[in-house]
């Protein structure tokens, strides 16, 4: 401990500063470990102001000892302008791009090069950044997209659906919620196979896609469900004309490994009301699709 602690990570990394701190305030210990390579003393007692004031001294490149230890010490002839002229202001800058990324989840900054003295240690920086920038982006795309057809999975759908139930209430305006079920999906798995049947699945999620608008939102509830929000609905008739054409458009003839299908699907679709909420709209869209199932399927109804 104390010096020879100080020299050992001096040796290993001497840009790395270190700041001694003890509850005992001995003028021999505090000079041996400025002479070890120290560039501070703090005494545990410091409060936590002044502890982060030595920290910021220290990172800009100068020296830190409390001006009550000095007057101890009965000395002022320690220099405490600068700490043998390596300047650790670096890593502020750093410190402060980490600060922001952790806080804001934004990944766009990025430590400065502007100085040719610490761009190994920024382009290091950024290389590591734009590595925890993709792992990061990976994870979230697992968290909250379907692995099969990459469509936004419940966890998405439902919080997406419940700031536009927020917003109609705010605004005045309508949102409509589509149910939909893939009919006789198990008849396809069994005389064709779970590979065909989830390319199916993939043929039927791109193109609801197609129909669909940047402003709404489709997703796989898993098996053979989707949802889709319709946001900024002018009126049901209006609903009813874009859930025509994503049943024209996703019911044409698939190839399936030499076989040729007519996707079947049955659609229900609710019209949000004021204070509505998601559950009742869901049940709402889900009665409307049954009624479709129960009339033989292959359709569409408005709740």
């Amino acid at each position: 401990t104390g010096s020879p602690l100080i020299k050992q990570i001096k040796s290993i990394s001497p840009e790395t500063p270190v700041i001694s701190m003890s509850g005992a305030e001995e003028s021999a210990v505090i000079r041996s470990s400025l002479k070890a390579g120290s560039s501070g003393f703090i005494p545990k007692s410091l409060p936590p102001k002044e502890l982060i004031s030595a920290v910021l001294t220290v990172l800009q490149g100068g020296m830190y000892i409390p001006a009550t230890t000095l007057k101890q010490m009965k000395t002022n002839s320690i220099d405490l302008n600068n700490a043998g002229s390596v300047d650790y202001s670096h890593l502020m800058e750093l410190a402060r791009v980490t600060h922001k990324i952790i806080s804001t989840c934004d990944w766009s900054d990025r430590a400065p090069q502007n100085n040719a003295s610490t761009a190994d240690s920024f382009t290091n920086f950024n290389q590591m950044l734009e590595s925890m920038e993709n792992r990061y982006n990976t994870l979230v795309d697992y968290a909250f997209h379907d692995d099969l057809t990459n469509l936004p999975n419940r966890r998405l759908f439902d919080d997406r659906i419940e700031q536009e139930l927020l917003k109609t209430c705010r605004k005045n305006t309508v949102t409509g919620l589509l149910v939909i079920d893939l009919d006789d999906f198990k008849q396809i798995n069994d005389t064709l196979g779970h590979d065909q049947g989830d390319v199916l699945l993939k043929t039927i999620a791109n193109r609801l896609k197609d129909c669909a608008r940047e402003v709404d939102t489709i997703s796989r509830f898993g098996g053979d469900e989707f949802k889709v929000l319709l946001c900024d609905v002018t009126d049901p008739k209006a609903a009813l004309d874009v859930v025509g054409r994503i049943h024209q458009h996703v019911t044409k003839p698939v190839n399936l490994n030499d076989n040729t299908i007519k996707p079947s699907i049955s659609i229900g679709l609710a019209i949000s009301t004021p204070k509505i909420t998601y559950n009742e709209l869901y049940q709402q869209a889900d009665q409307a699709m049954y009624n479709v199932k129960k009339k033989g399927k292959n359709g569409y109804q408005i709740y």
